[in-house]
């Protein structure tokens, strides 16, 4: 006879899903009980994050290593493959700079010869590049410090390999960066439980802190960090400057819980070591370096041949050594990030700020690889990939956070007005000081959710499935247990969608069997806890039955008798 010790752990991964689903409603309650401001529950996701930049070209990563993971309990499994002890994986969407330093240098190979006289061969000018992500969170964050290997090759590649896959299959471009983080809390229709909650609070969301890094003065020293201590020779740098460009990404990562502290993991790639690793550092500090990260952060190739050979200059990898040179360059990224101090509306405006993926056909992100991959293999250049904010904002600027929809008074000679009296201006300072800009800021939050949602609802034409899921509350009601008896405890509104049919009429033909083995007569269970067993799968098993469960449940009259 199977121990019953064993049925709660068949069932709790469905189990556990639906509890955190019930904290994340509960804490989102508490989060409107304890608010002061109206548009604290108005303020809409894409408001908060995308709007960061008047600009839009903040782009949200999709999870690609999670879209198989339909359950937050195979997400658990992925975190368990890397810790034994992992418990919980908890979602977080974390802002991070995605930064390319092209390094524009002349160097020449030196040595000292036995007899202690130093020989120099030819002086040669190239460019390498280097790559890497970084956390752009405020310094007293849990994810302040985080980096993670990034090539601006790699991400080409992957933009080339989507369209390629979505020309065969004639599909669409769901799998391309997005512009909105609604790919997480509405994803695609096979992930039953979404990667976020649908309940957000924006502001504990993190958003942008910091800008790019600010390398000036710097340059000189991250080209010299090129250099290899580790060989008879030594090479002799003369800087020319170093080009930075940056990509303002939004990712996906879990913070894991494990038996003693917590582990953070990636859902775009999860590799031990690179992108999955425990959090041992503290605020303010970067995570701990890998040993072998030189192998990881970005190309590091250059032009090696010496120029008086007739064949091309070849392209090698020139990575840092020793690796504790790593930890040096990390560290000068990210003061250059945090020196800079607190982004500003200013910073959004530059040039080499670029999205990942743009409105041209190719992205970017490939034009950037190209520009790059004939820096270094010393092509006739072509134009600089740029994003020229001022130069093509030919409109009156979108209203934005940091446009406000009221501006202030112009002055006379932009408005043709003026401010007689003392009075007068008082006034004006009134109405823009204190309770009165808080309030105006309230308003505008309200608005232009409200302006977003029928817009949306203009555009969008639902169809007869649609409207009837879009009018089911998030949890079903259960009046007569049904979902209960089989192990079910606040079913989501997905057991009602016509596109997991299939899905949900399977699962409750398996609950169906895993609570036989209890209630069963034969395996110490009564007649009585069969019947009922049986009834609630009769009542349940298909898509027909479910809805029709729920219309009675809304109407309440014959659960009421």
């Amino acid at each position: 006879m199977l121990s019953t010790a064993l049925i709660p752990t068949r069932t709790s991964p469905f189990r556990r899903l639906l509890s955190r689903k019930q904290v994340f409603r509960q804490t989102h309650s508490q989060m409107q009980t304890r608010s002061t401001h109206s548009y604290y529950t108005t303020l809409t996701l894409d408001d908060a994050l995308v709007d960061q930049d008047p600009y839009r070209r903040i782009r949200f990563d999709h999870p690609l290593w999670m879209l198989d993971r339909t359950l937050e309990s195979g997400r658990l499994a992925v975190a368990r493959s890397f810790w034994a002890d992992a418990h919980s994986v908890e979602p977080f969407l974390l802002p991070f700079w995605q930064v390319h330093l092209l390094c524009d240098q002349k160097s020449s190979i030196q040595w000292e010869s036995p007899n202690g006289t130093v020989e120099a061969g030819p002086d040669f000018r190239y460019y390498s590049d280097i790559g890497m992500a970084i956390a752009a969170v405020p310094k007293d964050h849990w994810a302040s410090g985080i980096y993670v290997p990034w090539r601006i090759k790699v991400s080409a590649d992957k933009l080339v390999m989507l369209y390629s896959e979505t020309e065969k299959t004639r599909g669409s471009l769901d799998l391309l960066p997005s512009e909105t983080p609604s790919i997480y809390s509405n994803p695609q229709k096979q992930i039953l439980d979404p990667f976020m909650p649908e309940m957000w609070n924006p502001y504990t969301a993190p958003k942008f802190a910091y800008g790019p890094p600010d390398l000036k003065g710097r340059e000189e020293k991250i080209i010299m960090l090129q250099g290899s201590d580790e060989a008879e020779f030594y090479e002799a740098f003369v800087p020319y400057g170093i080009r930075v460009y940056a990509i303002p990404v939004y990712r996906l990562m879990y913070k894991v819980g494990l038996g003693r502290g917590f582990g953070v993991m990636d859902a775009s790639m999860p590799m031990m070591g690179m992108n999955v690793f425990r959090h041992d550092w503290k605020h303010g500090e970067l995570r701990t370096l890998i040993p072998y990260l030189y192998t990881r952060v970005g190309h590091h190739h250059r032009r090696w041949t010496p120029p008086d050979e007739i064949s091309e200059p070849e392209i090698v990898n020139a990575a840092f050594k020793p690796p504790s040179k790593i930890e040096e360059l990390v560290k000068l990224l990210f003061d250059g990030m945090w020196n800079r101090g607190a982004i500003t509306p200013s910073m959004w405006e530059n040039e080499r700020i670029l999205p990942e993926f743009g409105p041209a056909r190719d992205g970017n992100a490939q034009l950037l690889d190209e520009y790059n991959e004939a820096c270094l293999k010393g092509w006739n250049l072509p134009p600089e990939p740029k994003f020229p904010i001022k130069e093509t904002q030919t409109a009156a600027p979108k209203t934005t956070l940091f446009n406000p929809r009221n501006p202030r008074s112009r002055t006379a000679e932009t408005s043709g007005s003026t401010v007689s009296t003392k009075e007068e201006q008082a006034k004006v300072t009134r109405q823009y000081s204190g309770n009165n800009t808080q309030k105006r800021r309230t308003a505008h939050y309200r608005d232009q959710a409200h302006i977003r949602l029928n817009n949306v609802r203009r555009s969008i034409r639902m169809t007869p499935e649609e409207e009837y899921i879009s009018k089911v509350e998030t949890f079903l009601p259960d009046p007569k247990g049904f979902y209960k008896v089989l192990g079910i405890e606040d079913p989501p509104k997905e057991f009602l969608r016509a596109d997991k049919k299939e899905y949900i009429d399977d699962l409750i033909s398996i609950r169906r069997g895993q609570e036989s083995l209890t209630h069963h007569p034969d395996r110490g269970g009564t007649v009585r806890a069969m019947a009922s067993l049986n009834e609630a799968h009769d009542k349940l098993d298909t898509l027909e039955k479910r809805r029709q469960y729920y219309a009675e449940s809304r109407l309440g009259y014959r659960f009421n008798r």
